[in-house]
């Protein structure tokens, strides 16, 4: 279901996003033809538009290859709105390796800026900021990358309901966040625990979506007939 654009010669059918896709009112490529989704979250339309492809347009005389890939969890992690908060009483273990100094590491890992640490506070932690600019610094992201304009847009791209929503849900948090002003360790501990939260509650939809695909393989009596291979990039 999901190539590359400019090599699909190989598929009777492809649809992909846009670039790294939209996680609300999502834009696709189907076979070449842009079309545009309202009212929908980028996991579910996925995985509707997967079932739609086992139902309808594979073969049915032959063996066939389906390969659905989902935009989450890449940042900025944003879950659909059945599962905010979904893991907001949790506290993760924080790894060893989070406060690691680099000493004994290559300088090439030391500068690397792939650190959770350092993530946008509004495009990545969902924080309001007002006026003021983003501390973070973005931990690996693209050169010359505004993340309040891009959480603006994020939040442009809402319906007013899902607007309403989401910010019901991350408000409160952004206001508890200020009052607490966590600062060093505590501060840095904060932030892989709201990363975290939105990380797993991102995948949660995709987990949901994988349990649909196979539910629809049993359901048709096809899941022993069916070579599954789970992949990353």
């Amino acid at each position: 279901m999901n190539s590359n654009p400019q090599g699909h010669d190989g598929f009777d059918y492809w649809n992909i996003l846009n670039g790294q896709g939209e996680y609300y009112q999502p834009d696709f490529i189907e076979n070449g033809v842009p079309v545009h989704y309202n009212n929908t979250h980028v996991t579910d339309k996925i995985t509707e538009l997967t079932i739609d492809v086992l139902k309808n347009k594979a073969p049915k005389d032959k063996p066939w290859m389906m390969m659905m890939h989902h935009k989450a969890p890449h940042r900025n992690q944003a879950a659909p709105l059945r599962y905010l908060g979904h893991f907001h009483n949790k506290n993760f273990s924080v790894p060893d390796t989070y406060f690691d100094t680099y000493s004994t590491r290559c300088p090439a890992s030391a500068a690397a800026d792939n650190k959770v640490k350092h993530q946008y506070w509004s495009n990545d932690l969902k924080l309001d900021l007002g006026d003021k600019p983003d501390p973070g610094t973005g931990g690996g992201a693209y050169i010359n990358f505004d993340p309040k304009k891009a959480y603006a847009a994020f939040l442009n791209r809402l319906t007013d309901e899902q607007r309403a929503k989401w910010k019901e849900y991350y408000e409160p948090i952004s206001k508890a966040f200020y009052e607490a002003n966590y600062t060093g360790t505590a501060l840095e501990v904060d932030i892989y625990q709201r990363f975290m939260r939105d990380y797993m509650q991102s995948v949660a939809a995709v987990d949901e979506s994988v349990g649909q695909i196979l539910d629809y393989l049993e359901e048709t009596g096809e899941i022993d007939n069916t070579l599954i291979v789970y992949t990353s990039d």
